[in-house]
């Protein structure tokens, strides 16, 4: 594969996860030997390498940014039209209206799946992409949701690979050894477990909550309800992500059992793959995770991280108290969790397991 053309929909600059993802591909199979170009729709005209803290490694096309949306679709969609049309390598997507100038076009197609598509339109055109013999592999964040496109377009299981999110290596890391101070990182949407780590912070008064991320709107409605020991940073660049991350020792990702992602009535809670705590892992932190069953696929329960009851607020501040009492046990948590975020789950290993595999 030595070009590829990723078709991302992403808005970038954004402050939303999908637009980190396709940012630290780029970059990560641009490493390998090859030419890379992203597209996606452009918010405003910010250094967006920078902004990614990633390597200007790979070529970005972005649309200007148009608020009328049937217009910003019908730009995007042309861009991706002129783009897929003279491009010689393979097609890479995770935005997938673009797919009908694949077909007709007949180029090679690499697929990536983060959710189930409700779209009788882009239904169709998977489906079609799926039986053709331009179509090189499927990309799933998790088990669940490989399953789950497995049973409804019967895809050939040789096609299809499984491929969580991933972190990057940090900069630098900082290792907080205060346990007294705990850390959330990510939006602040419905279903990401705010509002119960506002219960718990009023009864661990003498711990920290650093709360970093989220929308000027989400931060005011759960600050004007927090106690005094929760601290709020809003949205923080990857580049700067090294220094919040040394306020804490101990992170949290309490994802309920139905997880928004901003927009309305969308649950990702069955099949997502959780970056934050990838990053978590990145940065040596001691992990309290929901036990959701999807989240089972990363880890094992006290030797990687805690799994505790995803709306039990007696549980997670019990694993807090644990891991707060005993130093050794903290360390040792994330210690493995570190290792096995090294062997599984860097952009660069994720990178070069779908080049690997478009070559068996």
């Amino acid at each position: 594969m030595n070009k590829i053309l990723y078709i991302s929909g992403a808005v970038l600059p954004s402050k939303y996860a999908n637009s980190v993802h396709v940012m630290k591909m780029c970059q990560a199979l641009a490493k390998i030997n090859t030419e890379v170009t992203l597209t996606a729709r452009g918010s405003d005209n910010l250094d967006i390498y920078k902004f990614y803290n990633v390597k200007k490694n790979f070529k970005v096309i972005k649309t200007k940014h148009i608020k009328n949306s049937a217009l910003r679709f019908l730009k995007y969609n042309y861009l991706c039209f002129k783009l897929i049309k003279n491009h010689d390598g393979v097609v890479f997507l995770r935005y997938f209206y673009p797919l009908i100038w694949c077909i007709l076009f007949k180029k090679k197609v690499i697929l990536e799946f983060h959710g189930v598509t409700n779209s009788k339109i882009i239904s169709f055109l998977i489906s079609k992409v799926f039986k053709s013999d331009k179509f090189i592999m499927a990309i799933f964040i998790t088990e669940k949701l490989k399953e789950k496109y497995i049973e409804k377009f019967k895809i050939p299981v040789k096609k299809c690979i499984v491929l969580a999110d991933c972190a990057d290596l940090p900069d630098k890391i900082i290792e907080n050894t205060n346990v007294k101070e705990v850390g959330y990182v990510g939006h602040l949407y419905e279903g990401r477990g705010v509002e119960m780590i506002i219960d718990i912070a009023k009864v661990l008064k003498d711990t920290n909550f650093h709360i970093i991320g989220g929308l000027e709107k989400d931060i005011e409605k759960y600050k004007s309800i927090s106690p005094p020991n929760m601290k709020f940073y809003g949205f923080i660049t990857q580049g700067e992500l090294s220094e919040v991350y040394g306020k804490f020792s101990i992170a949290l990702a309490p994802y309920q059992n139905k997880v928004g992602i901003g927009k309305l009535g969308v649950d990702t809670s069955k099949w997502m793959s959780p970056m934050k705590a990838f990053e978590y892992m990145s940065y040596k932190k001691a992990i309290i995770i929901s036990n959701l069953p999807v989240l089972k696929e990363i880890g094992e329960d006290k030797f990687h991280f805690l799994y505790v009851a995803p709306d039990d607020p007696n549980e997670w501040i019990e694993a807090i108290v644990s891991l707060q009492n005993d130093k050794d046990f903290l360390n040792k948590l994330r210690n493995h969790s570190y290792e096995h975020f090294l062997r599984n789950f860097t952009w660069d290993g994720r990178a070069a397991r779908i080049i690997e595999f478009t070559q068996n």
